[in-house]
């Protein structure tokens, strides 16, 4: 296996691992803060960070991947790349300043303040950022996850605090500043660059046309992600949006699961393999069968089961959260799978064709939004938001083609039926399962006998490629154990 590659599989165990933790750590401290707060603090707290996010789409420069992706770099470009993220931040965060005066107009004093505070912390975000490029750049995965795990460690325990203290709505903004101030001091730490204040007009001019071109790309998913949460916050309430972006917390387990592994070591691995089709085209083919097989599983048991897990995890208060992420199973299959797609794109510099895929699923989540909220509420938008991630799949996949090969059929076909056979056999056998509702046992036993179905059909319908890819990865768990033991 070559240094990329071992580097690549490293990568991914390491950030997949510190995931792993982080996200078990963070599903009950979300369990913990739900039972605590209510709908409407989890509401008014979503619409605040969707209105910043949209502001902060002037700050989607990206600056941080052209110090991944330059084959050769300068410090002085990091030096320059830093100072640009300091105006960019200083910038918006003053433009937030004037803006709040009418958002306290439009809402409240609350959540105007809260915008201004979560812009303040995502200024911090984009200057560590700077930072953790050089680590991702070098692969040095173990102390970028060490930093990740502590900063996401010490926002729970001071979220949980103050939730018990009866701060509120506070609590979760204090854990936004918890990770922005930590990640900030850790990255540098475990960062080989410091400032030097090397600023020089041409690396300027080089960041800002890359940076150009992925302000619009990154503006796009920005505008994806959180315009149906500011959608539902100004027309159904902070209520109906404390559920919907529940369902949504659930909804990407997934994700969070296999993001960062992801979103930090596919695209460093694709830029680096830029000259190397067929060992891209094996990372590709690798990191898409196994996200589609993780996610494909989450999919269907959030599609059978996810409402009573939901109700029954933070209480029948939310039930009404279960019903939406139940619908949002499609999209909780394929969205990290359009990722990764993406990031191939990404390294490939083939930034307009991430812009065009964006814009289309923009045109049909805004024209799904507005046939289907009136008559169907929050159940409208989930379908919209499923059909705008399948099709950024579908053209994904279609443009990736033209930079590595693949084989769409082997990756995507068992899984699909798998899970619609499990479906079938779930719904037949239901009613003789849990009759009309499930006991806390009953429903565990209920979520083992959907995964090792899923599972038994997959070694079913492809026994050698499911049992190379347990080999690999015990193998690779295997060799890190005898390294660290040495």
């Amino acid at each position: 296996m070559s240094l990329i590659n071992e580097r690549f599989v490293n990568g991914v165990i390491w950030q997949s691992s510190r995931q792993v933790l982080v996200f078990f750590l963070s599903f009950v401290t979300n369990i913990l803060l739900a039972r605590m707060l209510s709908p409407t603090d989890f509401g008014a707290f979503f619409l605040s960070v969707s209105i910043i996010e949209l502001i902060y789409i002037l700050g989607s420069w990206s600056l941080s991947i052209a110090i991944i992706q330059v084959p050769s770099l300068e410090r002085s470009l990091v030096d320059t790349a830093f100072i640009l993220s300091l105006f960019i931040s200083s910038s918006i965060f003053f433009l937030t300043l004037v803006l709040s005066l009418v958002i306290r107009n439009l809402y409240s004093d609350l959540i105007a303040t809260i915008v201004i505070i979560v812009a303040a912390l995502r200024g911090i975000g984009l200057i560590s950022s700077c930072y953790g490029a050089i680590v991702e750049r070098e692969m040095h995965y173990k102390k970028f996850s060490v930093v990740q795990l502590f900063s996401r460690v010490g926002s729970m325990i001071t979220s949980l605090f103050l939730a018990v203290m009866g701060a509120g709505i506070w609590s979760l903004v204090a854990k936004e500043a918890v990770i922005a101030f930590l990640e900030l001091f850790g990255m540098r730490i475990i960062s080989s660059w410091r400032f030097g204040w090397q600023f020089k007009l041409g690396h300027a001019k080089f960041l800002l046309s890359f940076g150009s071109k992925m302000i619009v790309s990154r503006g796009l998913e920005s505008f994806l992600y959180w315009f149906p949460n500011f959608i539902i916050g100004n027309f159904a309430g902070t209520k109906a949006l404390g559920y919907f972006s529940q369902a949504m917390r659930f909804a990407d387990v997934g994700t969070q699961l296999s993001g960062p592994a992801i979103n930090q070591v596919s695209l460093a691995a694709f830029s680096r393999l830029q000259a190397e089709k067929n060992k891209r085209s094996e990372v590709f083919s690798w990191t898409t069968y196994g996200l589609f097989r993780l996610l494909g599983a989450f999919s269907i048991v959030w599609l059978l089961l996810g409402e009573d897990i939901l109700a029954l995890l933070l209480g029948e208060t939310w039930r009404p959260a279960g019903k939406i992420l139940r619908s949002l199973f499609p999209y909780v299959a394929v969205v990290m799978v359009a990722e990764n797609a993406k990031h191939l794109l990404y390294s490939s510099r083939a930034i307009g064709i991430v812009i065009k895929i964006r814009l289309a699923q923009i045109a049909l989540f805004i024209g799904g939004l507005f046939i289907l909220f009136p008559n169907y509420g929050l159940f409208g938008v989930a379908v919209a938001y499923d059909a705008m991630w399948v099709l950024a799949l579908i053209l994904s996949l279609w443009f990736a083609g033209q930079f590595v090969q693949f084989h769409a059929s082997a990756i995507f076909i068992p899984p699909i039926l798998s899970g619609t056979i499990v479906g079938v056999i779930f719904f037949l056998f239901r009613y003789h399962l849990y009759g009309n509702g499930f006991s806390n046992l009953l429903l565990l036993f209920a979520v083992g006998i959907v995964l090792g179905l899923y599972l038994g059909l997959l070694f079913i319908f492809e026994p050698k490629m499911m049992r190379r890819s347990i080999l690999i990865i015990m193998n690779r768990f295997a060799s890190n154990k005898v390294k660290t033991d040495r």
